[in-house]
């Protein structure tokens, strides 16, 4: 492991690590640990560099603990991406209609890289947007503050945005870019590589929204409704309504476009969870260890259907034979049940 000093990115330390443990999840809150025969030269806030084989883990240094009588540390890392776990000011707001990669993007430069502080600047960090995805909806936010590494979490999990982090000699790349991704089918039934740990389902899907709106000229009120094929309509008599729950919300936005955007994020960011834990051999041919990412869509087989997911969450230990897998958001087979129709149909 490469120990490297943020404030002047530069190698503090090598260390070997006796065992380790990587967890990653949706929300960058993952925490992953790892014990290292002495004391490392490392300060809270400076970065690891850690492999072994194909396992390949970037992070930042949280806390550094030693029990009594043990001659071993524990160093806890967090997620690359809390890098800009910061409240700043929304601006800028016009370049989400070229992408929402050049907002981050912009974003990142302006409030880390080249703001008016330069004390606080991480002058070695860059930037690029690698593709470009344009999107109405403005960030959340409480009178145009909002947190960066929210919004970055969000553009994963609503809109397929991938961060990415590259250390060079120099400095750190950071990519942003909606991937091409390959099918992954993942039977946690008829496979033997497969272990199922937990499958829960909370039910409290949200299939009816009212928007009040004001555009600060006129205020109305519209509703939006889920359908089964998970589109929406402001058709309340639609044949094809979800049941579930409603909700209201308040919006500000300056166009159409942006308020029926943020409609359709509260359905994809839809409160109810369904949830499946399962371990996977890290030998698996059918499922192989390249292909468990968090943010990887896929398409699941439980003992309750067939149904389209995302993976969520990993978790890797160099003293395990397994990978443990959480997919979350299974949204088609809820709306299937709430319809009493027959899961995986």
């Amino acid at each position: 492991m490469n120990i490297i000093s943020r404030n002047t990115f530069t190698l503090l330390d090598v260390v070997q690590v006796s065992s380790y443990e990587i967890n990653l999840d949706g929300d960058y809150n993952g925490k992953s640990t790892f014990i290292v025969p002495k004391k490392p030269i490392a300060d809270e806030d400076d970065f690891i560099i850690f492999h072994d084989n194909e396992v390949i883990f970037y992070g930042i240094v949280g806390t550094i603990e030693n029990e009594y009588d043990c001659e071993s540390y524990t160093i806890t890392a967090i997620e690359m991406p809390r890098l800009f776990d910061q409240k700043i000011v929304l601006a800028n707001t016009n370049l989400l209609a070229t992408g929402i990669e050049d907002f981050i993007a912009n974003q990142i430069t302006s409030n880390f890289i080249s703001s008016d502080d330069d004390l606080l600047n991480i002058i070695y960090l860059t930037v690029t947007a690698k593709s470009h995805t344009p999107v109405a909806a403005q960030p959340e936010n409480e009178n145009g503050i909002y947190n960066l590494c929210t919004y970055i979490k969000n553009a994963l999990t609503t809109y397929g945005i991938f961060i990415d982090f590259e250390f060079t000699k120099s400095g750190i790349n950071i990519s942003l870019e909606k991937k091409a991704q390959e099918g992954l089918d993942i039977d946690t039934v008829n496979v033997t590589d497969v272990t199922v740990a937990n499958e829960v389902y909370s039910i409290s899907a949200l299939t009816k929204l009212t928007v009040l709106w004001d555009n600060g000229t006129t205020s109305t009120t519209r509703q939006f409704f889920l359908k089964t094929d998970r589109t929406i309509t402001e058709d309340i008599d639609d044949p094809d309504r979800a049941k579930g729950g409603s909700d209201v919300i308040y919006s500000i936005a300056q166009t159409e476009a942006e308020m029926i955007q943020e409609a359709k994020n509260q359905f994809t960011n839809n409160s109810y969870q369904h949830k499946v834990e399962f371990d996977v051999l890290r030998t698996s041919k059918l499922i192989p260890e390249s292909q468990l990412y968090v943010g990887h869509k896929c398409r699941a087989k439980t003992k309750n259907g067939i149904k389209d997911s995302m993976i969520t969450g990993i978790i890797k230990a160099n003293n395990s034979s397994v990978i443990s897998v959480t997919l979350g958001q299974l949204k088609v087979t809820l709306i299937e049940k709430l319809k009493g129709a027959e899961a995986g149909k």
